[in-house]
């Protein structure tokens, strides 16, 4: 039972997701997810390790002596079940990080074709099998979200594509 508590801000901002200054490691619960983890769970969640991630393998050390994974991964678990969180929201919560970072790796590049400008489309789409899974969603919805933007006007709603830089 939770009586009191006391926020603190540690100002972090979505940017670090995909940078981190030198030196520093992304978010701690990812490093727990990937070194705590047991073989099933990593099995379920597609899980690979922190070098195969774009945004895990930049400038920042993959392991800090002082920080054990493991532990930390089995503490957010019971922490996350202490205030009420059900298995199933739990499994959802990892699942979830393990699609942001498998986002990470999705590339880019021009589009070829008759109508080709600068569209984007996606060189790695296989992965969109795995984030559909992860997502509980339709591979069609992911891939439409991740290359078409929509705008939804009074009578008419107009799909446009992402180019390269959006």
């Amino acid at each position: 039972m939770v009586y009191g508590a006391s926020v603190q801000i540690y100002l972090l901002e979505k940017s670090r997701i995909i940078s981190q200054a030198t030196g520093e490691r992304n978010y701690h619960v990812f490093y727990y997810l990937l070194n705590g983890s047991s073989d099933e769970e990593k099995k379920q969640l597609s899980l690979l390790q922190a070098q195969d991630y774009t945004y895990l393998s930049r400038d920042g050390p993959f392991c800090v002596e002082s920080i054990d994974d493991k532990y930390e991964f089995n503490r957010l678990k019971q922490s996350m079940e202490s205030v009420g969180f059900s298995q199933d929201c739990i499994k959802k919560t990892f699942s979830m990080l393990s699609a942001i970072l498998l986002l990470g790796n999705l590339q880019y590049t021009k589009k070829t074709g008759y109508h080709s400008d600068d569209t984007a489309s996606m060189t790695n789409a296989e992965q969109i099998s795995t984030l559909a899974r992860l997502l509980h969603l339709s591979e069609d919805k992911i891939s439409s979200a991740l290359t078409t933007r929509r705008t939804i006007t009074k009578n008419e709603t107009v799909v446009t594509r992402y180019t390269i830089l959006e």
